[in-house]
């Protein structure tokens, strides 16, 4: 009955994270759109600050949007170690450990990112060529947070839904497609970090532009079966 119980929290909470995840990218593209900039204006700070300063409406509801899908997603933690919990039960409880702190850093991040960077455009806006240039100097605002390479909030998580989707694949306890699907989930995450640490753009935009994208599809994936699974009588965690 607990193990249901969570299954069914878990999975309501990771369909809302999911729908949130995957409006993330839409609305970022917003100010594009209402200004005519090109995409690139999104990865060079001159253009970047001046976007945010004239719409900064959509960014934040992005960041505040991530940032909440963030803290909905630690439903699915227990939710999931009760599933395969019993499999490698030292193991699961290391990851979920690993996933609540990456996942509580990704919505801390997301949430003070967000603020921080509306608060330097307006003052990147305002500023002399001495602020601007100094600004300027210290983009992207991630790199004022303290996970710099978002090796918690992506390295961690994805090396949780990569360990979790591979037990659940190796004892048949998710359709094969969902596991693999959250395998790669997980390879994208790690995608991103490591081109953030080596410092190159295209490998750290496809892990997190495709990492989020794939990742919202999962969470949809996952709650929806857990939800349906939470429904079925005689079915135990750890079991098929």
């Amino acid at each position: 009955m607990e193990g249901q119980k969570l299954w069914r929290l878990g999975g309501a909470c990771a369909m809302l994270a999911g729908v949130l995840y995957l409006a993330v990218l839409p609305i970022s593209v917003v100010p594009l759109l209402a200004t005519g900039e090109s995409p690139t204006a999104l990865f060079e700070a001159a253009p970047f600050y001046a976007l945010i300063d004239r719409i900064p409406l959509p960014f934040l509801l992005g960041g505040l949007g991530f940032g909440l899908a963030a803290i909905l997603a630690l439903a699915l933690v227990p939710a999931l170690g009760a599933l395969v919990g019993s499999m490698s039960p030292a193991v699961v409880r290391w990851m979920s450990a690993i996933a609540y702190l990456g996942l509580a850093v990704g919505a801390v991040s997301a949430i003070h990112g967000t603020d921080l960077s509306v608060r330097i455009a307006s003052t990147y806006a305002s500023g002399d060529p001495a602020i601007r240039a100094t600004i300027v100097a210290l983009y992207p605002p991630t790199a004022l947070t303290f996970d710099t390479w978002g090796l918690l909030q992506f390295g961690g998580v994805g090396l949780w839904i990569l360990v979790v989707c591979q037990l659940a694949r190796r004892n048949a306890l998710l359709p094969s497609r969902l596991a693999y699907l959250g395998i790669g989930v997980g390879v994208l995450y790690w995608f991103s970090v490591v081109g953030e640490f080596l410092q190159i753009e295209a490998l750290s935009g496809i892990g997190s532009g495709l990492g989020i994208v794939a990742g919202g599809v999962w969470y949809l994936w996952i709650g929806r079966t857990l939800w349906r699974r939470a429904g079925q009588r005689g079915v135990t965690p750890g079991g098929g």
